[in-house]
């Protein structure tokens, strides 16, 4: 009955990748869903045809012993069962990545499709977003507080961290795709105006910040798109600069409220703000005890309610140390997983900064390309996600390692298939 409808395996898996980016606004409960069956599917898939060749690849070979480490840090933690909720089923996030790999090289409509996917999934951001931030709810009825805009994620609030992680990809995609469609390229570019403005109106300063590393790369890395970037970011400043002047609320929030909690003007600045700077501290003592092994996978939240272990401030005695998790990937992962543990982003980070060190000297010094720009803008992802002097997200999280690995499976595929040359 499927073969009658041509229902396989991989066209099941090419419709949930496909579907992905669409889904995965309405919640990271779909998001993960699609995203760890298309895994498991794929997993079947290359058993049953003895396929493996796209297992066969340093990338995921480090990712594999990287994963075991994991998991046997969380069984030798003081809290096992709490951490194994992170790493057990963490290899979904490698394989997913190996599946977008797959589905690159073996279906020739994956790309197109896929672009028309994001293309979509940001036209309804953008139009929802700007709904709601003019009528103070959007089409499902989440409430805009006249501060964060969030739209679809509603209480959530990281539509500016979805849209700034995703623009990368969103842009790279559409250029390699629709290069000769120029309705769908301008269509991108207004986007991309559009893109600058909503992760401003939704108050992150950490997604914004990764916007505008996006831009330096764009504008200094590439050949082609440092024109189009340089007319989109002027476009975009003096449309923020008229939106503060009819709402400053984003303005004091995004600048007034970070020269505050920096105290970046006065002798003794923070680290991003005073509870960021006690967190952070909290870790250092944590880390202190447990230097060789760190302390396990999502083992954070338990050890810094230790009495030895807390951290105060006499600015604000209400600010403690104690989180869910240190909120910056580097800290994270060397306390709860120790120096091997992140060892791998740290050689990842450093491969590719001097990979487009490389590129840079090329093109200022000799005038010539080592990286074409497609690869430069999708990698771009890489280095914003993994840029280590700024507060994230808990890198276990499910929605956070669905906007670090999708990315990843073209980078991947770039790589090994050699299309990041000129």
């Amino acid at each position: 009955m499927l073969n009658k409808y041509n229902i396989s395996l991989p066209n099941i898996i090419f419709l949930l990748v496909i579907f992905l980016p669409l889904v995965s606004i309405f919640g990271p409960f779909l998001a993960d869903f699609f995203l760890s069956l298309s895994s498991l599917l794929f997993l079947i898939y290359c058993v049953i045809k003895k396929n493996y060749k796209f297992f066969k690849n340093i990338f995921f070979i480090i990712f594999l012993i990287w994963y075991f480490y994991l998991v046997f840090l969380s069984l030798t933690s003081k809290y096992p069962l709490l951490s194994l909720q992170s790493s057990l089923f963490y290899i979904r996030f490698g394989v997913f990545a190996l599946c977008v790999y797959y589905l690159i090289v073996n279906n020739k409509q994956f790309l197109k499709f896929f672009c028309l996917s994001l293309l979509i999934t940001f036209v309804f951001l953008t139009l929802n977003s700007f709904f709601q931030y003019f009528f103070y709810f959007d089409f499902f009825g989440n409430r805009y507080d006249g501060i964060r805009l969030s739209g679809v994620f509603g209480d959530e609030k990281i539509l500016g961290s979805y849209l700034s992680r995703l623009a990368p990809l969103f842009i790279g995609l559409t250029f390699i795709v629709f290069k000769n469609n120029n309705k769908i390229v301008y269509l991108s570019i207004i986007i991309f105006v559009l893109i600058d403005l909503l992760v401003y109106l939704s108050g992150e300063r950490a997604a914004f910040f990764n916007l505008l590393f996006f831009s330096v790369i764009l504008i200094f890395f590439t050949y082609s798109f440092k024109k189009i970037r340089i007319i989109a970011l002027v476009i975009s400043l003096v449309m923020i600069s008229l939106l503060s002047l009819y709402n400053n609320s984003n303005f004091d929030r995004m600048i007034t409220k970070t020269i505050k909690q920096t105290n970046i003007l006065n002798d003794k600045p923070n680290l991003f703000s005073i509870q960021h700077q006690v967190i952070y501290s909290t870790s250092f003592k944590i880390l202190k005890d447990h230097f060789i092994f760190g302390i396990g996978p999502k083992n954070f939240r338990e050890f810094c309610k230790s009495e030895k272990y807390k951290t105060f401030t006499d600015i604000d005695p209400s600010v403690d140390g104690c989180q869910s998790h240190p909120h910056n990937f580097y800290i994270q992962l060397l306390v709860e997983t120790g120096p091997l543990g992140i060892l791998p982003i740290i050689v990842l980070y450093i491969s590719l900064s001097f990979v487009y060190l490389k590129h840079f000297f090329y093109l200022f010094l000799k005038n010539k390309k080592f990286l074409n720009d497609n690869f430069v803008i999708i990698s771009s992802s890489l280095l914003i996600n993994f840029w280590p002097f700024i507060p994230t997200g808990n890198f276990f999280n499910n929605y956070v390692s669905f906007l670090i690995y999708l990315p990843l499976g073209f980078v991947i595929y770039m790589i090994q298939e050699k299309k990041y040359r000129v």
